[in-house]
């Protein structure tokens, strides 16, 4: 019996041989522990991050939070630059390219949005006076 997200799968690619399985996996095997470390480190600094704006915010202290943006703004992009030229170019499985694009575009909206968010925290006057 397949199940729904196979439907989902079949749906999304049949009549399009572009469309790839979304669960597909887009690196060689040697390579994907470094990948999966990296998204768990990635989630676990997403908490970190969260923890530290509700602690900014309760201590009327911006300079975390000032902080905060600051590494949000630079290691993201430089984790996708480098992703894509030192890992997914080496290790990345041939036919996979829109699958990793779609990622990379998915996890930048993310990054945007965690950015977006502290810097209106960061510029709320009402909070940290």
């Amino acid at each position: 019996m397949a199940s729904k997200i196979d439907d989902v799968d079949r749906a999304a690619t049949s009549g399009n041989r572009e469309m790839e399985c979304p669960r597909r996996e887009i690196y060689e095997p040697e390579i994907r522990p470094v990948v999966w470390t990296a998204g768990v480190t990635a989630i676990l600094l997403l908490a970190l991050t969260a923890c530290l704006a509700i602690s900014a915010i309760g201590d009327r202290q911006i300079d975390p939070l000032l902080g905060a943006i600051g590494v949000w703004t630079i290691v993201p992009p430089v984790w996708f630059w480098g992703e894509y030229f030192f890992l997914y170019r080496k290790h990345g499985k041939p036919g996979t390219l829109d699958l990793f694009k779609y990622g990379q575009q998915v996890s930048g909206a993310v990054w945007l949005a965690v950015l977006a968010l502290l810097t209106i925290l960061a510029n709320a006057e009402h909070l940290w006076s």
